[in-house]
């Protein structure tokens, strides 16, 4: 029931998962989960905007998610 509240509520709430959802996804959320679930396990994530960059745009070959210090 978490995982669904989380997303629902990122859904709602969070332009850049809409983003990801539309881009990556083509709109299915278990894709979209399958590559943010992908990341957790390879990359450091130190923020949720960053996390969903990195999905929308990818990354570089650091393997490190960029963190925004503004």
């Amino acid at each position: 029931m978490l995982a669904f509240l989380v997303d629902q509520i990122q859904e709602l709430c969070c332009p850049q998962f809409q983003e990801a959802l539309r881009t990556r996804s083509k709109g299915v959320r278990i894709a979209l989960w399958k590559w943010i679930q992908g990341y957790f396990l390879h990359w450091l994530i130190k923020t949720w905007e960053g996390l969903f960059y990195t999905v929308t745009h990818g990354i570089e070959e650091k393997r490190v998610i960029p963190f925004d210090t503004s």
